[in-house]
């Protein structure tokens, strides 16, 4: 089957019995015209300015691009941690041989107060007392912000867990599959395909539903547990993301937490960090 686009919804028509129906089908989809965040929250988490002066002494994440991937393959970065003000200055600056950079930043609390994160992460259901994921009180939210040519490698989330991406500026090119498709494409987990390659030599697998989707501002992604999926930054782009357990697919997060829990020196899923 050739790839497909991605479902869209508008965010009014969004019931929390349709969230609910596409939770549990394993079907990613995309939310449009969400409209939930003002003009100036916006600026907030998109001015480096101003995100300078919420974590001036925070440690962040920071991968860096030594060669142009062009969506054609698994990017493969150089990884390290640095202090936030070093990471936004090459954000804005890129170090000598680099070709893109892509900052992630934990924010363990600020997504709370954000009003489109009731929606997604059903609150009532991932208490601090039900974690979100593997630890009790532990947050698994973040802030990106990409320069374009920048990407995340094929891959399933953390745990199989479920997750939203809301994209705030910029654009972000996005390559998915059907949760239920992931036994056939990585032969029941023994290897991981390259979505990148497959899209770009057009490439299908039998049986499989594989999407293509671009985002842009205000449009929020939902990937469920198991869904492969690969993703670059067309250009400079910020986003808000959060992985969570659906009582959907709490199945899924169990099994995930049982495996993990069988492999020699696996970290105490029940230790706060």
């Amino acid at each position: 089957m050739p790839w497909q686009p991605l479902q869209e919804i508008n965010f009014k028509d969004l019931t929390k019995e349709k969230y609910h129906e596409l939770c549990a089908s394993l079907v990613p989809f995309a939310v449009k015209d969400m409209n939930l965040l003002s003009d100036d929250e916006i600026k907030v988490w998109s001015n480096t300015e101003m995100l300078l002066q919420l974590g001036a002494n925070e440690e962040v994440e920071v991968s860096y691009y030594t060669d142009d991937f062009k969506g054609t393959r698994d990017p493969v970065p150089l990884t390290m941690e640095l202090p936030l003000p070093q990471a936004m200055e090459h954000i804005t600056d890129l170090p000598e041989e680099v070709q893109a950079a892509y900052v992630k930043w934990g924010l363990p609390s600020a997504l709370a107060g954000l009003p489109f994160a009731s929606l997604f992460t059903e609150r009532e259901t991932t208490a601090a007392d039900l974690p979100l994921l593997i630890a009790p009180g532990r947050s698994y939210s973040w802030l990106y912000v990409g320069t374009a040519g920048s990407g995340s490698k094929t891959h399933v989330d953390i745990l199989d867990t479920s997750a939203w991406l809301f994209l705030l500026t910029g654009s972000k090119k996005w390559l998915l599959a059907n949760g239920k498709d992931w036994s056939t494409l990585t032969d029941n987990g023994a290897k991981t395909p390259d979505m990148f390659t497959l899209h770009h030599n057009k490439d299908t697998i039998e049986d499989t539903i594989l999407y293509e989707y671009v985002q842009e501002p205000g449009t929020a992604i939902f990937v469920p547990p198991k869904c492969l999926h690969a993703v670059m930054n067309t250009e400079r782009s910020f986003s808000l993301t959060q992985n969570f357990v659906h009582p959907a697919a709490v199945s899924h997060w169990e099994a995930a937490i049982k495996d993990m829990m069988s492999i020699p020196n696996a970290p105490d899923a029940t230790v706060s960090p």
